[in-house]
């Protein structure tokens, strides 16, 4: 159940991802959309680095039961790579607030409010 769990939280970030590269088309300082592009597609390569090595160890810990269930514990702490992606959300604020983008800000918490519920919900339920 708890790998279900982390799979349903993991397809959530990369839809976050999906749609949050796709939002920065409202930015209208295409300066700051070029940055908060690269920032957007680096944190997405991190993710699926750190997917394939979810992955890889998933694999390499299924040669036996026992190793199997010592790694399904594990990821009880894995949940912490969700974390990185707040640091996206937190990184936009700052430019949004500094350039006043006031409706991309607004889309921004939004966003940030829904996604934040969901992950927490998935984590505790």
């Amino acid at each position: 159940m708890e790998i279900f769990k982390l799979n349903v939280a993991t397809l959530l970030v990369a839809t976050f991802f999906m749609i949050e590269i796709s939002c920065l088309k409202m930015v209208e300082n295409k300066i700051l959309a070029k940055k908060l592009e690269k920032i957007s597609f680096s944190l997405l390569g991190v993710y699926i680095f750190i997917m394939c090595l979810y992955i890889l160890g998933f694999i390499l810990a299924s040669n036996s039961v026992e190793q199997l269930m010592k790694y399904i514990e594990y990821t009880h702490k894995f949940y912490e790579h969700i974390y990185i992606f707040f640091c996206l959300l937190f990184i936009e604020l700052i430019y949004f607030i500094k350039y006043r983008e006031f409706e991309a800000l607004k889309a921004l918490i939004l966003k940030f409010a829904i996604y934040f519920g969901i992950v927490f919900i998935i984590m505790k339920g």
